[in-house]
C-alpha cells in the first residue's frame, strides 16, 4: 500500500539484463510527472516497442501488455519492488526465463490422465480401501462371525468403566449392574432412569452415575423421551452380544434353584470352565439362589467333572427351550441362574459369565 504522504511518483520500466544493446534502445520510457499522489500520476506518452503498448492504468500506474512477436514465448514474471521513502519508486522488471522446475506438456498430461483414472476407479468402488474413507467401514458383521477376542475386549473395556476412579464412597453398583444397564438400554429405543433402576436393581442415583460414565465415553445420549445408544454405543453392544446373549426371563424348571430364572450363552468360553463352582458362587454373592453351568460338547449339554449328557440323565422340558432360545454350539457355555426375583436372576447370570473373561 502506498502512503498518502507521498507527494511524487516515479514509474520506470527496466529492460531485461540479457537484452542486446540495440534492443534496449528500442525501449521508450514514459515521462514521470510530479503528482500529489501516485494514483494521480499519468504518463505523457505510452511506451511503444515493435507493437508493445503500455497505456496508462486506471490508477495512474503503467500496465504492461506485451504483444511483441519477437519476445520469448514464456509468460513474463512481474516483480514489483517498493522503496518506502518520501518518494515512491516502483519498478517493473520483465523476466522471460522459464522456471527450472517446469514440467513438460507430455508429463503433465500423463499425470492428469492417471489422476482422473484413479478417481473414476474410486468412485465405482474398484479400489476398495479408499472407498472406506468416504463411507466408513463397509464390512458387514454377521451374527456369530465376529472375532471372539474382539468381543471379549469390548466387554472388558465396558466393565472397566464400572471401577472406582476417585477416593470417596464405594459405588452402589457392581460390574454386573453396569453391564445389565447397558444391555437394557440397547434393547430399547428410549428408556428412562426409573425404568433402568427398576430393571437393574439399583437406585436412580446409581443410574445417573452409570449414565454419566457411558455418556462421557460417547456410548449413550439422552433426550426428553429417554436415553439411547449412540452409533458408537450400538457398535459396542453388537460386539458384546456377538459373544454374550441373555434371556432375561426363562420358564421355571428343575434344572436350577429359584422361582425366577434367567439363562445366557457365552460363545466359545467352554475351555475356561473348570467345575462350574466359581460361576455358582459369583451368582450367589450378588443375590441369586444358585446357578448351573453347562458346556456344549459334541452337541450335548455337559457338566465339567460331572455329567457328559445332561439331557439323558436329567430329562426336562427346558432343554428344547434352551436350544431354541440360545442356539448354543460346541465350545459354548450355557448358564442357567435362579433367584427370588427376576432382577437377581439376571444379575446372577451376568455375574457368573463375568468370571469367564
Amino acid at each position: 500500500m502506498v502512503s498518502k504522504s507521498h507527494t511524487k511518483a516515479q514509474i520506470a520500466r527496466v529492460a531485461p539484463m540479457n537484452m542486446a544493446a540495440g534492443d534496449k534502445a528500442a525501449f521508450s520510457f514514459p515521462h514521470t510527472l510530479d503528482a500529489p499522489h501516485p494514483a494521480a500520476a499519468k504518463s505523457s506518452s505510452p511506451a511503444i516497442r515493435k507493437g508493445a503498448m503500455a497505456p496508462a492504468g486506471p490508477h495512474g500506474l503503467t500496465t504492461l501488455q506485451t504483444v511483441s512477436e519477437t519476445m520469448a514465448t514464456a509468460a513474463p514474471c512481474l516483480k514489483p519492488k517498493t522503496n518506502a521513502t518520501r518518494k515512491t519508486i516502483v519498478s517493473m522488471s520483465l523476466m522471460f526465463a522459464k522456471p527450472a522446475s517446469a514440467k513438460s506438456e507430455a508429463t503433465t498430461a500423463a499425470e492428469n490422465t492417471a489422476t482422473t483414472a484413479t478417481s473414476l476407479l474410486r468412485i465405482v468402488g474398484w479400489i476398495i480401501q479408499p472407498m472406506e474413507m468416504y463411507f466408513g467401514d463397509l464390512s458387514i458383521d454377521k451374527p456369530g462371525e465376529m472375532d471372539s477376542s474382539e468381543s471379549l475386549r469390548s466387554i472388558k473395556s465396558l466393565l472397566r468403566l464400572a471401577s472406582k476412579e476417585a477416593p470417596g464412597p464405594a459405588p452402589t453398583f457392581t460390574p454386573p449392574h453396569f453391564l445389565l444397564v447397558f444391555l437394557t438400554i440397547g434393547d430399547s429405543s428410549y428408556v428412562g432412569r426409573q425404568t433402568l433402576a427398576a430393571r437393574s436393581g439399583v437406585g436412580e442415583g446409581a443410574i445417573r452415575t452409570i449414565l454419566g460414565k457411558l455418556r462421557d465415553r460417547g456410548y449413550v445420549s439422552a433426550v426428553r423421551a429417554g436415553c439411547f445408544l449412540t452409533r458408537s454405543g450400538r457398535r459396542l453392544a453388537d460386539s458384546i452380544e456377538a459373544s454374550l446373549s441373555l434371556v432375561e426371563s426363562f420358564p421355571r424348571s428343575e434344572l436350577s434353584m429359584g422361582e425366577n430364572q434367567a439363562a445366557l450363552v457365552f460363545r466359545g468360553a467352554g475351555a475356561k470352565v473348570h467345575s462350574g463352582i466359581e460361576q455358582r458362587d459369583s451368582a450367589i454373592r450378588i443375590g441369586a439362589s444358585g446357578a448351573t453351568t453347562y458346556v456344549i460338547r459334541s452337541g450335548r449339554f455337559t457338566i465339567p467333572g460331572g455329567s457328559s449328557d445332561c439331557e439323558e440323565e436329567f430329562p426336562s422340558r427346558a432343554w428344547p427351550i434352551l436350544k431354541n432360545e440360545l442356539k448354543p454350539k460346541n465350545g459354548d457355555v450355557v448358564i442357567l441362574c435362579g433367584a427370588v426375583t427376576e432382577v437377581s436372576a439376571r444379575l446372577g447370570a451376568l455375574a457368573a459369565a463375568i468370571t469367564l473373561l
